[in-house]
């Protein structure tokens, strides 16, 4: 009897989490068909509607989905990153944000933009500029970008979605001033979450 009632819950359990994962994918599946929509609607998109065929992404993971303690940082000097033409983008640390994953302890930096810090519908944008293991090989060589809201910020902590990492204008097409993540967002592990290598060439301007 007592096996039965354990074979019931670990089937009722199975589905459950099945039910669970499909939701997730169905919500990344929306994201990303937004994220394409969102070319065919911005000025000086790198892409048009036959290009959309070639964005490529990793399998929607919920183990990628984490939680991370925000630690606000105060008084912090000006980042100056470069950039993919070799200009500069000026950006303030806002928060290091700390989690686990692969049972390790990781850590990145968000950053607000002072180019954009009067522009009001970016007022509580926070930018995250990454690399890892995967670049240049399954992912874009010069890393990846996550965006975040100062709103979403709870008790300490924030959720991060690596589904939802994305490639910089410059992973298509020349002639974008894309910063180039910092040293100190290198994550050494491989992140097998969110947008792939474009499966073009880059486009020449």
């Amino acid at each position: 009897m007592k096996f039965y009632l354990l074979l019931l819950l670990s089937i009722a359990l199975t589905s459950c989490l099945s039910i669970s994962h499909s939701k997730f994918a169905e919500q990344i599946k929306k994201h990303r068909a937004e994220y394409q929509n969102d070319f065919l609607q911005t000025d000086r998109s790198p892409l048009e509607l036959e290009d959309i065929q070639f964005l490529d992404y990793f399998p929607a993971d919920r183990k990628y989905l984490v939680k991370a303690r925000v630690e606000l940082l105060d008084q912090q000097d000006t980042l100056a990153l470069n950039t993919s033409a070799g200009k500069i983008k000026h950006y303030l640390p806002y928060a290091l944000l700390k989690f686990s994953l692969y049972g390790q302890k990781l850590q990145l930096y968000a950053y607000t933009s002072l180019d954009l810090k009067n522009n009001e519908a970016y007022k509580d944008y926070l930018f995250i500029p990454f690399t890892d293991e995967t670049n240049g090989e399954e992912s874009y060589g010069g890393g990846r970008y996550l965006d975040l809201n100062k709103n979403d910020i709870h008790q300490h902590h924030i959720k991060i979605d690596f589904n939802k990492a994305y490639n910089p204008w410059c992973a298509f097409s020349e002639g974008y001033n894309c910063p180039i993540p910092p040293r100190a967002n290198d994550l050494p592990i491989r992140i097998k979450a969110g947008e792939k290598k474009f499966k073009a060439s880059v486009k020449k301007r």
